[in-house]
């Protein structure tokens, strides 16, 4: 098999995970509230009751197939998902463009919340900065002061992106955490770009338009 279709394989299984929790957060309230017990919790101090919603959504097994501290994204994103209000749900099902290899990582999705006003640009910088230096642990307890604050619509976080980046984070922080850095200037920089093209679009409409003369 090779790199690619190992990768797309992976990505299914993370949209099948996202999608299950998703489905069973807009459909049972107790699950809401097991699966918000495992907010801030190390693996091994996770509560019972996240187990049963976890693995039937499709987490890897504990031992064998994932190491624990990539098992433990699952629950983190499960219960990042259980705690954000309920009509702030995505909507199902989750759409990925064809070809797409990456979705939107948390550093674009902590852009977009600048760039609508949810966050300001320094608490950006300073949040991508702090979650820059955090072990797997600290990241974990890290994440949902974040996505309370950028959490503002249904789309503005990409779950599936963003389990996949937990997953990575015990032996690939690094480029996680450049990939992060790069798409939230790479998104403001692009969002600067397309509001100066426009203003010069629109002197360049209103100049060629000429003065509004008056009939006699």
């Amino acid at each position: 098999m090779t790199t690619m279709a190992t990768e797309t394989e992976r990505r299914r299984g993370f949209r099948t995970f996202v999608t299950a929790i998703i489905t069973v957060c807009a459909d049972e309230t107790g699950a809401r509230s097991a699966l918000r017990g495992g907010l801030r919790k190390p693996y091994d101090a996770l509560p019972a009751g996240t187990h049963k919603y976890v693995t039937k959504a499709g987490a890897p097994a504990d031992p064998g197939e994932r190491r624990p501290e990539q098992v433990h994204a699952y629950y983190t994103v499960a219960a990042l998902i259980a705690m954000i209000p309920k009509r702030m749900l995505p909507k199902l099902p989750i759409v990925v463009e064809p070809g797409q290899r990456w979705g939107r990582n948390l550093g674009q999705c902590l852009a977009e919340a600048v760039l609508n006003g949810a966050v300001s640009l320094g608490s950006g910088e300073t949040t991508l900065a702090t979650l820059a230096k955090q072990s797997t642990g600290g990241v974990h307890r890290r994440l949902p002061g974040v996505i309370s604050q950028i959490a503002v619509d249904p789309d503005a976080v990409d779950w599936v992106q963003l389990l996949a980046d937990l997953e990575s984070w015990p032996t690939n922080r690094g480029a996680v955490v450049r990939r992060w850095q790069q798409s939230f200037f790479h998104t403001l920089n692009r969002a600067e770009r397309d509001a100066a093209k426009k203003a010069m679009d629109t002197g360049a409409s209103a100049s060629s338009a000429g003065p509004n003369t008056a009939a006699g």
